[in-house]
């Protein structure tokens, strides 16, 4: 049995080196690193990725996007299992070496972790990961619909999962490849494809939120991504979920037209946003 980790790397050399120093020294683990054109990389840091025995190293001729150097990982991985992370976080060595022994009994498509949450911004209370794991722990503990619902739909980073790799092929599930948001609908169709989910009450996963994360970047053009990627994720949420399902689903057409309003702030913007959700045939208030 054997864990691919999918790692896309850009202009992170010192974060990208404390990932791979948490990754434990075990050949059940292989480290896929995609580097996505980055431009500050010096030429031993190039060396040390391009002749690590222990990483499968793939730089691209061009900035192509987390998406698709995930693509480019999934593709080359030849484990069992995959995670993915991102190269500005990490992993708690100890917790992670103990998944191998989970494994050869937990059937799941897909397993579950509480993440761990920390920024650099001094300033800020470290909220990232806190909703998520909340509802992890409460699913292990107590596992019903509502938290089922929300870790199947609405958990959209693909890191503090282990996903298994058959499961993922089988069902053509990959990462669009966009700026931002390219997660969104991965982890959804993951979510809905996946004959069996888990949870493991322990934490493998630390992730970190940086200033130059891609959640923290508000320009106009990506939160145009965002907005269009939501509205395909309520679309096909709507679609796929039962009613059942549908009564815990807490995302609806009103948070569409205030990410639409915030974006651009003007009246036109709002009643384009009705509009849009008309010919989608979504509710502002329920799916």
């Amino acid at each position: 049995m054997k864990v691919s980790i999918i790692i896309p790397h850009f202009n992170q050399y010192k974060k990208l080196f404390r990932l791979l120093d948490s990754i434990p020294q075990s050949e059940k683990f292989e480290i896929i690193v995609i580097d996505d054109y980055s431009n500050n990389l010096k030429k031993e840091e190039f060396e040390f990725l391009v002749n690590n025995e222990r990483i499968v190293f793939v730089r691209n001729k061009e900035n192509k996007g987390a998406g698709y150097c995930r693509n480019i990982g999934i593709e080359m991985s030849t484990g069992d299992y995959l995670i993915f992370s991102d190269s500005d976080d990490y992993f708690i060595t100890e917790n992670l070496s103990c998944i191998l022994e989970e494994l050869k009994f937990n059937k799941s498509d897909i397993i579950f972790f509480p993440p761990i949450g920390k920024t650099e911004f001094q300033t800020r209370k470290v909220k990232r990961g806190r909703k998520s794991s909340s509802y992890i722990t409460k699913h292990t503990l107590k596992p019903s619909l509502k938290s089922e619902v929300y870790l199947r739909y609405q958990m959209h980073v693909p890191w503090s999962k282990i996903y298994r790799k058959k499961f993922i092929m089988e069902n053509g599930i990959r990462f669009d490849e966009i700026k931002v948001s390219n997660d969104v609908m991965f982890t959804t169709k993951a979510g809905f494809h996946a004959n069996e989910i888990s949870t493991i009450n322990k934490s493998i996963y630390v992730s970190v939120k940086t200033k130059n994360s891609l959640t923290t970047i508000k320009d106009k053009k990506t939160n145009d991504i965002r907005l269009k990627t939501y509205l395909i994720y309520l679309t096909y949420v709507k679609e796929k979920l039962s009613k059942k399902e549908r009564k815990y689903f807490k995302f609806s057409g009103l948070k569409y037209v205030y990410r639409m309003f915030i974006n651009d702030k003007s009246v036109k913007t709002i009643f384009k946003a009705i509009s849009n959700l008309k010919k989608a045939k979504i509710g502002l208030f329920v799916l």
